[in-house]
């Protein structure tokens, strides 16, 4: 891959401000349906993101803006058929994508990927992607014209050798990245990746079967109805000094601790149940210092009761054997603020993430059916 810094992004409002991760710059497919299966990769931030108001422009000429007011017909829309066709590839469990539309404002730090056709004429397969979810998906109302959104093909000269894709998330909220066509190969499955310090990665993906990743190393969990254990896959190529990476936990969505350090040549680490849930990463340091952090993995809460909880990004149920599902949050002196019984989980999910939306920011204590409760925090 060629690294560049010339081109320039508002990364650093990754502070307060959702920001574009990547884009799959030149997707697979004929050519002539480049402007279908192309898509860009956002984080909502640490607050969140509402789609209405996400507005993205994209660099090739005559394509305009996308956004839900003040695009005209260009706006954003959910296709629930192509995300279940998404989560049939993938065969995650729990399933790996959501609609962005049914769950908006999508939570905070949360992945937003967001197709430029509708719907896209060839079904990726994220599968490698599993335990990472979920993932929300939105698509460009874009029905009729197959024209890519971006300029792929390599170009060293003239007005066109730089190309923009300019994303607004809001007041205030705004990400602008610059690519260099110098850099690029016109190959499918091609993206752009921004890093932490606005520079840009250009490369090629595994075919257009994976996400283009940012960091080298993939996290996955496997839940065997006993155990959750980590797995990670860093390429043999990756000239890693240490013997060992570090495995960081997050438990509270703003700060990274209770780090540990496990062989790298181990590939696997059962996680303690006094860690969970949380959110975990794990890192390692190249031969030129580098410091490679892996995607963030949201591990869930298992109880002996057969209940599968997590907080990340907002608390909800991914299994329930009991028939009936008692729900209660409670403040942390033992106030029960609320309080309902269902009897599946897509019910109960809705009324807990209604419900958590509302609260006001603080600790809580999340009781299911009595006898398994883990705490809860509202930023």
């Amino acid at each position: 891959m060629l690294a560049s810094v010339a081109s320039v992004s508002n990364y650093l409002n990754a502070q307060s401000c959702p920001f574009v991760e990547k884009f799959l710059i030149n997707a697979c497919g004929p050519g002539s349906e480049e402007g279908f299966n192309e898509y860009v990769l956002i984080n909502t931030g640490p607050s969140g993101l509402d789609i209405n108001n996400l507005q993205l422009c994209f660099p090739t000429p005559g394509i305009g803006c996308y956004c839900n007011s003040g695009c005209g017909t260009q706006t954003f829309v959910s296709n629930t058929t192509y995300i279940n066709a998404l989560n049939a590839a993938a065969s995650c469990s729990p399933p790996l994508f959501v609609d962005a539309v049914s769950n908006n404002p999508l939570p905070p730090n949360a992945l937003l990927l967001v197709f430029t056709g509708n719907p896209p004429t060839i079904t990726y397969n994220f599968s490698q992607h599993c335990g990472q979810g979920p993932i929300y998906v939105l698509f460009a109302n874009n029905t009729t014209d197959g024209t890519g959104r971006f300029g792929n093909s390599k170009k060293c000269s003239g007005s066109s050798r730089y190309a923009t894709l300019s994303a607004s998330f809001g007041p205030g909220c705004s990400d602008n990245i610059t690519y260099d066509r110098c850099n690029l190969v016109n190959t499918n499955g091609e993206s752009i990746v921004v890093n932490d310090d606005g520079s840009l990665t250009y490369g090629v993906t595994d075919g257009c079967t994976v996400l283009p990743e940012k960091n080298l190393i993939i996290l996955n969990y496997d839940y065997d109805g006993d155990v959750i254990s980590l797995k990670w896959t860093i390429p043999e190529e990756t000239p890693i000094v240490q013997q060992w990476i570090s495995i960081y936990r997050n438990i509270n969505e703003t700060s990274w601790h209770d780090s540990i350090e496990i062989e790298i040549a181990d590939r696997t680490y059962i996680v303690p149940n006094d860690w969970l849930p949380a959110a975990v990463r794990i890192e390692a340091i190249t031969q030129d210092s580098v410091i490679l952090q892996s995607n963030p993995l949201f591990l869930p809460a298992v109880s002996k009761n057969d209940i599968i909880i997590s907080t990340f990004p907002e608390p909800h149920l991914i299994h329930c054997n009991p028939r009936i599902i008692n729900i209660q949050i409670l403040t942390m002196d033992g106030i029960v603020i609320f309080s309902g019984a269902y009897t599946n989980i897509d019910e109960a999910n809705i009324n807990l993430k209604s419900t958590f939306r509302k609260l006001h920011n603080g600790v809580y204590i999340l009781r299911i059916n009595d006898d398994f409760h883990t705490l809860i925090t509202k930023h």
